[in-house]
């Protein structure tokens, strides 16, 4: 786990180090985190984004997943290329208070580096959705609930489990509050671990503290 900037840090990560690079970026349309994000337009955002996606690529052997919004996935083959895969989180939540269809999940795409991700024998897990547990997030006592938009337990251990084998390596380098390497642990996976925030670092240790250690 690394308190620091993640750009400047895989900068110095030497290439293809890890076998998937797992993370849950900005969103690029004015969220309030630490501070409010300065992109707010599809162009800005892409803009934004694009450093940080050639040094994802760059160090990861295999791919590059990342979590967008439904706002621009009318984009993503532009941004991201053809070769995409998009794999899509639906959320459980929406069986407790009315939703818009665009909001009932998330769509996650999957750059290929190396290997064919659908050609990976045997997954355990479809390789195209998952139901997420998105009501569990809704419990304020949960550490995770200091994040202003953590991701769900079991998506992260679904797409961990299903993309990727026992002895890989995972990079977050927008680690949050730590949700992706709470389930690397969990699932035996070596995880790497990249936060701007120290207050987001701080949920993390304190997540893995209390999730994995007495385990």
């Amino acid at each position: 786990m690394v308190n620091a900037d993640c750009l400047e840090v895989m900068k110095e990560m030497p290439d293809k180090c890890v076998d998937l690079v797992l993370t849950d970026p900005p969103y690029g349309i004015g969220f309030q985190y630490e501070e409010r994000e300065k992109a707010r337009t599809p162009e800005q955002y892409f803009e934004f984004l694009v450093p940080f996606l050639e040094e994802m690529k760059r160090v990861s052997k295999k791919y590059v997943a990342v979590a967008q919004t439904t706002l621009y996935m009318k984009y993503f083959w532009n941004w991201y290329g053809d070769d995409i895969r998009i794999y899509i989180a639906c959320k459980n939540f929406v069986s407790l208070r009315k939703t818009f269809m665009n909001y009932a999940y998330d769509p996650w795409v999957f750059i290929k580096i190396g290997e064919d991700i659908r050609k990976k024998d045997k997954p355990k897990r479809n390789l195209d959705w998952t139901i997420s547990d998105t009501a569990s997030l809704r419990n304020p006592k949960n550490l995770e609930r200091q994040h202003p938009t953590p991701k769900p337990l079991k998506m992260m251990k679904e797409i961990i489990e299903n993309f990727t084998d026992e002895s890989d390596t995972i990079l977050d380098p927008f680690m949050g509050s730590g949700t992706t390497l709470v389930a690397a642990n969990l699932l035996g996976r070596k995880a790497i671990g990249i936060e701007i925030s120290e207050k987001y670092c701080k949920i993390a240790r304190d997540r893995l503290r209390q999730e994995i250690l007495p385990i």
